[in-house]
């Protein structure tokens, strides 16, 4: 059915959006020379800077925008992940959030909600928390690429922000056993090898 297509395409297109605005924003972060993976720049600066993600949020919206009805085949938990992805594409985080976390009550298996809650949590400086899901999430799925970077990330961002706190180290060889695994799975990006440049530096 179509709107069964377009929910189908609508999420494939917005998990490449998320992937392309958390490095695009980190890279803005690293010009600016900011320590902090949050909204300065803001999401809107990013789109700014890179028009694929202009083009990718464009391609959303109308996939997702006008609805997609009831299917047989997708989950009320697929529906409201693209809601969610939806969401997340507006910039509008506390929305998104809602989706995703009404979403892991139906299923708590979905590691795809799961990982973008994570993605959340560390774009808006809830570190622990997307720890937490990241941890969460691996457990569950150990062969996804993506949650050994959002655990890098959030580990980085911890022990970067609280250095001095007693579980500081421990995040450090956390997150450097994330990155180990993401690049063993064939993973590469700047803004992975930057986190793990940044907790090496910290041991």
């Amino acid at each position: 059915a179509l709107g069964e297509a377009r929910l189908a395409r609508g999420v494939l297109v917005g998990s490449r959006f998320v992937m392309v605005s958390d490095q695009t924003q980190l890279r803005l972060n690293r010009e600016g020379g900011l320590e902090m993976l949050d909204d300065t720049p803001t999401a809107a600066d990013a789109e700014a800077r890179n028009p694929e993600l202009t083009e990718l949020a464009a391609a959303i919206q109308r996939d997702l925008a006008g609805g997609f009805g009831s299917s047989s085949y997708y989950s009320e938990a697929d529906r409201l992940y693209a809601k969610a992805i939806l969401a997340f594409v507006r910039m509008a985080w506390s929305e998104a959030r809602r989706l995703l976390e009404s979403l892991v009550k139906v299923d708590p298996t979905y590691t795809e909600a799961l990982l973008l809650l994570a993605r959340i949590d560390n774009r808006r400086g809830d570190f622990e928390r997307a720890l937490q899901l990241g941890r969460k999430a691996i457990d569950q799925h150990k062969g996804k690429v993506h949650l050994y970077v959002v655990v890098a990330q959030a580990c980085d961002r911890l022990a970067t922000t609280r250095p001095y706190d007693a579980g500081a180290d421990a995040w450090r060889r956390e997150g450097l056993e994330a990155t180990g695994r993401a690049l063993a799975l064939g993973f590469r990006s700047q803004g992975l090898l930057d986190a793990r440049g940044s907790l090496l530096v910290g041991l």
